[in-house]
């Protein structure tokens, strides 16, 4: 199920539960997540936009959902891949960028500018 987040603040408090779940099933992601969500955070305006987390049973499924400027873009892990996913719609939406945690901020940043500005 989607749980809405409403505020900067809540998200963060969410994103650090993302961030706990990557050091234990993704380690070779982090820095890199905190440097995409940095960047993503500092581009959503809640009034505008929409950030939503998929849990089941009270437990992160590793998709975050936002809407931004009326576009839907979807961040999920992928396992096989061992990678986040950027997906535009939906889950199974066409992939727009993989992220490996090789990425330099710069890089993510780049890698983000088309989609959230």
């Amino acid at each position: 199920m989607a749980k809405k987040l409403t505020s900067k603040a809540e998200t963060d408090k969410e994103f650090n539960r993302i961030e706990s779940e990557a050091r234990h099933h993704a380690k070779h992601l982090n820095p890199m997540l905190r440097n995409i969500y940095n960047y993503v955070i500092a581009c959503t305006d809640f009034k505008r936009d929409k950030v939503e987390l998929y849990e089941r049973n009270g437990n992160l499924a590793r998709t975050t959902w936002v809407t931004y400027r009326g576009k839907r873009y979807v961040f999920t892990y992928n396992y096989k891949a061992r990678c986040v996913d950027l997906r535009e719609g939906s889950l199974k939406g066409q992939t727009k960028r993989q992220f490996d945690g090789s990425e330099a901020p710069g890089l993510v940043v780049s890698k983000l500018k088309p989609f959230f500005w």
